[in-house]
């Protein structure tokens, strides 16, 4: 097993990756649309202050998709960040598909 085949990735992402900080903030690159499988959990949590929403999800995109640490993922108009990327691999030591943690 290679990878993932493109028809079997159904939701497309707007992949910004993080280059670096300036004096307005952070900077990242030109957005990136790429296939990609997204699966979005929403939480209630008890705050200090009531009920507070949590969205957090994963992403698995193309291992041939640079996708790292603090980068900003778009799915459906919601912007997450990247906190997490574990590569996964078939039984031969290939990357079939980077996982990336997101949070919104």
């Amino acid at each position: 097993m290679r990878r993932i085949p493109s028809y079997m990735m159904p939701h497309r992402i707007t992949l910004e990756q993080r280059t670096g900080d300036s004096s307005l903030g952070p900077v990242y690159t030109k957005k990136e649309f790429v296939p990609a499988v997204v699966q979005i959990k929403q939480v209630i949590q008890q705050g200090a202050n009531g009920p507070v929403v949590v969205r957090d999800g994963t992403v698995l995109v193309h291992p041939n998709i640079a996708l790292t640490n603090e980068a900003r993922v778009t799915f459906r108009g919601v912007t997450y960040k990247v906190v997490g990327v574990q590569p996964e691999e078939d039984g031969f030591g290939h990357i079939v598909f980077y996982r990336g943690s997101l949070l919104k």
